[in-house]
């Protein structure tokens, strides 16, 4: 994939600021045919209110061109000369959808919590390709202790084809990790996380667990937060 963007941020007053956007991102898919092109133009809003709440949210349109193969249902008529119920034809489909983005933010004294709301558009995940996205996450993250900060997350996903003939493809996650400061700038970072996803193939794993563990660099006092 190549993309290019251009931006500009004004300050209206001391905790208020806008934006505007402009984005063009191109993808050719490797070892498959197609590609998906897309041109973006999105405005923003961020406010702080008070010293403990954050919210900005973003608006705006994209130009989805996109590229590919996908597979259909044959004329019974012909499916009983050729043999086959299906067939692979080239599609070629101009979509815009909708930009939205919303975010808030809660601090607390040695915590936050978060949620996000987004909207936009996917290459895909190798079998679905260009797609339009929806996802929403909520974060929360604790860098009370000295040594310790601790995390967790949730999400949930959806990708709709934007030209082939595949049905929605739904995924929700959680995870939890912690770091811990062993020496110096030196963290050891855990993580767990787990994934349900929904299709209509029959074939694909729907769960999935994994487990991580690793060496982190950062300076600071305190711990490194792992979100």
């Amino acid at each position: 994939g190549y993309n290019g963007h251009a931006d500009v941020s004004y300050r209206v007053t001391k905790r208020q600021t806008i934006t505007a956007s402009v984005e063009r991102t191109q993808f050719d898919y490797l070892r498959q045919f197609g590609s998906a092109a897309t041109t973006q133009f999105g405005g923003g809003y961020s406010i702080g209110l008070g010293r403990r709440w954050d919210f900005s949210t973003q608006l705006g349109a994209a130009r989805v061109d996109a590229l590919g193969l996908t597979s259909i249902n044959v004329d019974p008529a012909i499916a009983a000369i050729v043999g086959q119920n299906t067939a692979v034809v080239v599609f070629h489909r101009i979509s815009y959808i909708p930009i939205v983005e919303v975010q808030l933010i809660r601090r607390f004294e040695r915590s936050s919590l978060s949620a996000a709301f987004n909207q936009s558009f996917s290459p895909g995940n190798g079998v679905y390709l260009t797609s339009k996205q929806t996802a929403a996450t909520l974060g929360y993250s604790y860098t009370g202790l000295k040594k310790v900060t601790f995390a967790a997350s949730a999400s949930y996903s959806q990708l709709q084809s934007l030209g082939q003939t595949l049905g929605n493809y739904n995924g929700m996650s959680g995870g939890v990790g912690s770091t811990y400061k062993l020496v110096g700038n030196t963290h050891l970072e855990a993580r767990y996380d787990y994934r349900h996803y929904t299709t209509q193939g029959v074939g694909f794993k729907q769960n999935s667990n994994g487990a991580t563990i690793g060496l982190a660099f950062s300076p600071g006092q305190k711990p490194l937060p792992i979100w």
